[in-house]
This record gives C-alpha cells, sequence and structure tokens, in this order.
C-alpha cells in the first residue's frame, strides 16, 4: 500500500528533527542530578597528590583522546577474594610483607618528587617538594577535568620510529643486528631515524613561547555550527540564559580571529561540530566520569564536544555564589577549538576556575595561543575613531559619552568601552548606520569640538573624508 505523500513528510521531517538519533548525547530526565550528590574526593594525602600529579600529567603526558575512566568495567568474578586479603602476596608469605620489588611510597619516589615541585613552581609556589598546606589547596581547586600535559598527534611518530628500531622481519632476524648494521646504507638510515626521533621529542617536550606544547590542531574551516543539546541542558538556569551564555562566550573567541559561530539548530548531529551539554557521573556517552562537586566543571575533546559537570552550582552573573557558566564555556570552547591549557595566571586556559568578575576578558597569551591556530582577523580597518556626544539627563546634568567605530569598506563596527567589547550584530552595513555618508570607503574622520560659555561661540562638529570630498554632520 502506498503511503499518502503527507505522511511520507511527516516521516522525514521526523528522521531530519534535530537531536533525533544521536548516540552520544543520550536524554535525561535531570533525576541524575538528585542522585550524584556526592561530593568529588579531596587531595589530602601523598598518594592521593601523586595520583592527582598523574592525572592531569604532570609525570608522563596523558592520552587524554584516548583514555578510558577510571571506573572497572571488567566482568565481576562469581566468588571473589575477601576484602582483607592483602594486595602483596608471594610464594610462602602471606600478609602485608615488603619485598624487594614493591613500590616505594610517593614520599620517596624521586619521580614523584620531581613532578610534584614542577607542579609548584608551575602554580606559583615554592618548589619545595614537600606537599604543604599551599600545595593542597591549589590540588583541591575547581577546576577543568583536561590534563595540563597531554600526548599529542605528532608524537605518535616517535613511537612508531621507537618501534621500527626494535622491530624484526618475517624471518625472525633483528632489524637493527648484523648484516643490516654494518652496512652504509643502514648507517644512514639510522643516522636518519635518530635525527628523525630527537627532532619529535624536542618538538614533543619543548615549551613554546606561549607557555604550552606546541600544537597544530584545530579546524580546517572558518564557519563552525554549534549547538546544545535538547536532551543535555540544565535546570540551574533557563535554556534561553543557557544559550544567550553559550553565544557570548563563542563571540569573545570571534572577537579576536576570524573564525564564526553560528548556532544550528535544524543540521543532523553528525554535521555540527561543537555539541554542548551538562550531564553527571556517566554521563552523555562520554568515556570520562565527572566525579560529583567540588572539582572538575567541565572538560572538552579537541574539535568535538563539550561538556559541563552538574553537580557543580553554575550561575549566570558571577557572584561569587557559584561558578560563571560563561568563564567556563570561554575556556572549554577554548579546548575545543584547539588550545592547551596556558599555567599563565590571568588566562582564560588556565586550568583552575579562573575568579575573576563577570566582565573578564582574554588575556594577551589567550588571544595569541589562538591566533597561531587559526590567523588574526584579515584586512586593515579604512578609518578608526571616537564618537564623543553628550546626553542631559534627567536632572537637566549633561554627561559625556563616547563609542568607538571601525570602518571597513562598507561595514562598520561600534565597539562599547563600556562593555568592552564590540556591538552584538556588528558589522553591520555603513549605509544602515549613518545616513547622507558615503556607502563605502571612508578614508578619514574630524572632530572639530571648541566649549565656550557664548553659545555663538561653541562648536561641535563632524567632518567625514572620502578621497577629496568632504561630508558634513553636524
Amino acid at each position: 500500500m502506498q503511503l499518502p505523500s503527507y505522511l511520507l513528510l511527516a516521516v522525514a521531517f521526523t528522521a531530519l528533527a534535530p537531536g533525533g538519533g544521536e548516540p552520544v548525547f543520550k536524554r535525561r530526565d535531570h533525576s541524575d542530578t538528585q542522585l550524584n550528590k556526592q561530593r568529588a574526593p579531596r587531595v589530602l594525602t601523598t598518594q592521593a597528590a601523586e595520583e592527582y600529579l598523574k592525572r592531569f600529567g604532570w609525570g608522563d603526558p596523558v592520552d587524554w583522546e584516548h583514555q578510558v575512566s577510571g571506573r572497572d568495567t571488567a566482568p565481576q568474578e562469581e566468588n571473589p577474594a575477601p576484602r582483607d586479603v592483602p594486595q602483596v602476596m608471594t610464594e610462602g608469605i602471606f600478609g602485608n610483607s615488603t619485598t624487594k620489588g614493591s613500590p616505594k611510597e610517593p614520599d620517596d619516589n624521586p619521580a614523584y618528587l620531581q613532578n610534584l615541585k614542577r607542579f609548584q613552581k608551575a602554580n606559583g609556589l615554592s618548589p619545595t617538594g614537600i606537599l604543604d598546606n599551599a600545595t593542597l589547596g591549589v590540588m583541591n581547586l575547581p577546576r577543568c577535568g583536561v590534563p595540563d600535559t597531554m600526548l599529542l598527534e605528532n608524537s605518535s611518530l616517535l613511537n612508531v620510529t621507537s618501534r621500527n628500531q626494535s622491530s624484526t622481519d618475517s624471518t625472525g632476524s633483528d632489524l637493527n643486528t648484523t648484516r643490516s648494521a654494518t652496512g652504509p646504507e643502514s648507517v644512514r638510515r639510522k643516522r636518519f631515524l635518530d635525527r628523525l626521533a630527537e627532532h619529535t621529542r624536542r618538538k614533543r617536550d619543548s615549551l613554546d613561547d606561549l607557555g604550552g606544547a606546541a600544537s597544530s590542531l584545530g579546524f580546517s574551516k572558518r564557519n563552525l555550527k554549534w549547538r546544545l543539546m535538547d536532551e543535555a541542558f540544565t535546570i540551574q538556569m533557563s535554556v534561553e540564559q543557557q544559550k544567550n551564555i553559550l553565544r557570548l562566550a563563542f563571540r569573545m573567541w570571534s572577537e579576536v580571529t576570524p573564525l564564526e559561530f553560528v548556532e544550528d539548530l535544524v543540521s543532523l548531529p553528525a554535521d555540527i561540530d561543537i555539541k554542548l551539554g551538562f550531564g553527571t557521573g556517566q554521563h552523555l556517552g562520554c568515556s570520562q566520569d565527572f566525579d560529583g562537586t567540588g572539582q572538575i566543571f567541565a572538560h572538552a575533546w579537541y574539535l568535538a564536544d563539550i561538556h559541563f559537570d552538574d553537580a557543580e552550582h553554575f550561575v549566570v552573573t558571577n557572584n561569587g555564589q557559584g561558578i560563571s557558566l560563561l568563564t567556563v564555556a570561554v575556556h572549554e570552547i577554548g579546548h575545543a577549538l584547539g588550545l592547551s591549557h596556558l599555567l599563565r595566571r590571568d588566562s582564560v586556559m588556565h586550568p583552575n576556575y579562573n575568579t575573576q568578575g563577570e566582565n573578564f576578558e582574554l588575556d594577551w597569551l589567550d588571544r595569541k595561543a589562538m591566533q597561531r591556530l587559526y590567523g588574526v582577523c584579515e584586512g586593515a580597518f579604512n578609518t578608526v575613531f571616537d564618537w564623543v556626544y553628550q546626553r542631559e539627563n534627567a536632572d537637566g546634568t549633561v554627561e559625556y559619552h563616547f563609542n568607538t567605530y571601525f570602518f571597513r569598506e562598507s561595514w562598520y563596527w561600534m565597539y562599547e568601552n563600556r562593555s568592552n567589547r564590540t556591538r552584538y550584530g556588528d558589522p553591520i552595513p555603513i549605509s544602515a548606520g549613518w545616513h547622507n555618508l558615503p556607502d563605502s570607503n571612508i578614508d578619514a574622520f574630524v572632530h572639530i569640538w571648541a566649549w565656550s560659555s557664548n553659545l555663538e561661540e561653541k562648536r561641535d562638529a563632524q567632518y567625514f573624508f572620502k578621497g577629496d570630498s568632504l561630508h558634513h554632520r553636524s
């Protein structure tokens, strides 16, 4: 039987509905926010501190993109051993024995002490190697779940090279010994591999001028789609408030790069570049669990998704009563766009929660790091000027205000100095905001203002120049 055409259309629109069939973002009724009320475990001991340093890459770099959460997913035995059975059991010995091969306690572990000193120095503490209260205080601050040091994509070249150097051929003979090790061809090959490995090692381990590991991760396009997934919003604030905050967070990055971000509500989820959502514990099909209230507030995946821990208390306005969603969103979007952590106190990309006020701005280092990935905004402005004007208040007093304008070709931006950013929706055509002026390519602006108690001598006039023509605006 052939279905009516309107039913076929209904089926088609259902299949294309936003969020439909998305396997990563599972639907939630937000009951998890009531079930997951536990607090994140605090770092209080040397063992917990060692685990913290390992988790966030202060020992070996963390393979974050391929790491699976620490939860135990192995099948449970039918007859598990009693919990009081010691972990160290050797032949003929039962009990908490210390053998020659037992691991050292963290306090006696040189690698732990070295990692602790590096962590202390990077966070502005005295690198004593002593787990004092100041160090514990930093470790227990709210922070991003992304490790501070991660394996880079190009570091895999070193791993492949190392494996090739010690591999064997199909006959079982060592490729680096006997016959092949004595010929000039093998010598050249080994010398080349050594240089390649050393170059990759320096590239991976060195710190660049921006204070972070060199990375070439970045989107290959300049127009990116984002979406707050319908099934993964929080109930701590209205959905519109969440979207407004995310729009501003994306906008802060677009103001310093050629990137453009568009909220897309109609494309298939697979076509969305950055998907955002809230969850708790085992959330949204993610390989990394959230830890409850108190430490990790969010995490992100390079060139992919952003997750916020709904167990944290997110707020619209940064009033000290919770965690600012705007601050966290700007940070996590930085990760999604390709940035790693920057260990600079005022950086938005610092791993610890930034307690600046709601009017915080991107640090110089944040801008430079992002511009290294995507470049700067193209083209110079034709003219830039401050527009000073007076406004009479209700009590008759007069106040002077000013905004800064940027003109390029047929477009202009208004920079709201009070808000420290361009007006939302800019740029717009010159013809739409400036009447009686040329539509494009204005070369210069002059404001002549002279104050006098004599009204006839008072002067306030603005002049625009295009080529050799003068346009007056009084």
